[in-house]
């Protein structure tokens, strides 16, 4: 978790606490991420499913994320 936190600080990028903030930070419905998640897990490899629960993995966010900048650079 330190290893997570020094990179994220690092990069300055912001990990959502929660699926709700994801959602906002994604600009897309609370609703749809949860469809989006059941029915295609390879478009969100940050979240996964616990039980009953979704939930995000910070770590494979940051990592997302930082794909996400190289390729936009």
């Amino acid at each position: 978790m330190a290893d997570e936190t020094a990179l994220a600080k690092e990069l300055k990028i912001n990990v959502p606490a929660n699926m709700r903030e994801l959602s906002n930070e994604l600009g897309v419905s609370y609703q749809r991420l949860l469809r989006t998640a059941r029915e295609h897990p390879e478009q969100l490899p940050m979240i996964k499913r616990v039980g009953r629960w979704y939930v995000l993995l910070p770590d494979v966010y940051i990592k997302w994320r930082q794909g996400n900048l190289e390729i936009e650079k």
